[in-house]
């Protein structure tokens, strides 16, 4: 009885710490996004060299003090759940990780260009003229590089190792696995769109967005970018199960999106050819193209930790405890 009792206790913590985190994160990034767009809106009238803060959007600014609400919130929760702070969620920093990291960012562009490879061959996508030459496409390559990593240092640290690591020790992978993951694709369709865009903002403007945060219109490719994210996050909540660190999942998610930016500099899409497989744009993540990778990343990894048993136990300082 007490040992049921305790986990139905840590089953409640786990959702309970989850709806926790992100709801005071809405809360205080909502409060706080109409005074910081305020003072960006000051700032570039005031002064010439920023003059661009004029054009700042309540909108883009109350995403943005979510997101950093978010990550200021989540060391304050794991280690409340007794997960420790957030380098011990990451693992320890060994040559290990530098070579999962490594590998997995070969796997993700490697699984990404794959794609990209295809649609060029069928001709769905054409590259453009003069892109891939000279110091300018080299230094976007870097931008891309190390956007790809930041995307991924934050994302994967926000889902996989905050919270799927809270639903993973009361639920179980599965569970924990498909919630998180279905979360992590919603966010990304979460984009406040008011029918009017607010010029003025009280001290409830950015609560009043949530509304309509899901009012953007939904077009036919969307519901495939949406199951493009959710089995990419079951591939890579895999594989944060399976080596017991986020440097493989940091390292996959980095390579996919320096993969995708590329190909939306390099390539143009010729809607003429593949049009439903290959989707409306370069933007491969909306091509059902792309939906067919992530399923098959997801089905590979969880088919190894399924066989295998895992969560390995050869990390003993970062593996995942059920």
């Amino acid at each position: 009885m007490m040992s049921c009792r305790k986990r139905q206790g840590e089953r409640r913590s786990g959702f309970g710490a989850v709806i926790l985190w992100f709801s005071a994160a809405v809360l205080m990034g909502g409060l706080a996004a109409p005074w910081v767009w305020s003072l960006a809106i000051f700032l570039g009238r005031s002064f010439p060299a920023l003059s661009f803060l004029r054009d700042t959007e309540l909108t883009a600014t109350a995403s943005r003090c979510v997101l950093l609400a978010v990550l200021l919130l989540m060391t304050p929760v794991v280690r409340w759940a007794g997960l420790g702070g957030i380098p011990l969620l990451w693992g320890p920093w060994t040559r290990g990780a530098w070579r999962q990291g490594g590998g997995g960012w070969i796997s993700g562009a490697t699984a990404s260009a794959a794609v990209a490879a295809v649609g060029v061959a069928v001709g769905a996508y054409t590259v453009r003229a003069g892109r891939a030459v000279g110091a300018e496409f080299l230094l976007r390559l870097g931008g891309f590089l190390l956007a790809g990593i930041a995307v991924a240092v934050i994302e994967e640290t926000i889902f996989r190792g905050g919270m799927y690591r809270l639903l993973r020790g009361s639920h179980g992978f599965q569970i924990a696995a498909l919630v998180s993951s279905l979360v992590y694709s919603a966010v990304h369709f979460a984009k406040p769109w008011p029918p009017v865009m607010p010029v003025n903002a009280d001290w409830l403007a950015g609560l009043k967005l949530l509304q309509y945060m899901f009012g953007e219109p939904w077009r036919w490719h969307d519901g495939f970018m949406f199951l493009t994210i959710f089995f990419l996050g079951v591939f890579l909540c895999a594989t944060y199960e399976a080596t017991g660190r986020l440097y493989l999942p940091a390292g996959a998610h980095a390579g996919i999106v320096f993969v995708m930016k590329v190909v939306r500099f390099l390539l143009d899409r010729d809607r003429t050819v593949a049009p439903v497989l290959f989707g409306p744009s370069a933007g491969i993540v909306k091509a059902p193209a792309a939906t067919i990778m992530a399923v098959l990343l997801a089905a590979g990894v969880v088919g190894v930790l399924r066989f295998s048993h895992a969560p390995s136990g050869r990390n003993a300082g970062a593996s995942l405890s059920s």
